[in-house]
């Protein structure tokens, strides 16, 4: 996890590398979009590492030093934070700080829709796993009604010949 944190920082630094170099040679912000679109998916694959190691809790890293994960994911955030800080201020320099606002709206606003998604089709998979196994119960159920009754009709018939 700490390797592919700091790997995604490096890439996050060459994303943001290449965001500078295009806005300087380009000119317009529009022509660096696909060197922007690379920054916000490094910064994006950042926050979801550093996501699941807070859902999953800390035990499957237990051999890294609390502080060195920490610092490390502090690092990453504060890095892609001051890039985001600098891209804002060359949309700004460029006259484009409505197209960046815009940008970000849509950007959350897309966030936001993926999280929803995810949520329904966990619910979703829950709903199917619960429905599975309840169906799992009554057939077992079943069947060991079968057996119970057919041991039964067995038990009758034989007494029943006895007599």
């Amino acid at each position: 996890m700490i390797a592919e944190i700091t790997i995604l920082l490096a890439s996050a630094e060459k994303a943001f590398g290449l965001v500078e170099k295009a806005l300087k040679h380009k000119k317009t912000i529009s022509s660096a979009m696909s060197e922007l679109d690379a920054f916000y998916s490094v910064k994006d694959k950042i926050d979801k590492q550093t996501d699941e190691v807070r859902l999953k809790g800390g035990d499957k890293y237990s051999d890294l030093s609390l502080d060195s994960y920490a610092m490390k994911v502090y690092r990453a955030q504060e890095a892609t934070a001051e890039y985001e800080k600098r891209i804002k201020k060359m949309f700004s320099d460029a006259g484009k700080t409505s197209a960046y606002y815009k940008m970000i709206d849509i950007r959350e606003s897309e966030k936001q829709r993926r999280l929803d998604k995810a949520k329904r089709e966990r619910a979703e998979r829950i709903r199917k796993e619960k429905k599975a196994k309840e169906i799992r119960e009554i057939s077992f159920a079943l069947i060991l009604l079968a057996l119970v009754l057919g041991a039964g009709g067995w038990f009758i018939g034989l007494v029943m010949s006895i007599l």
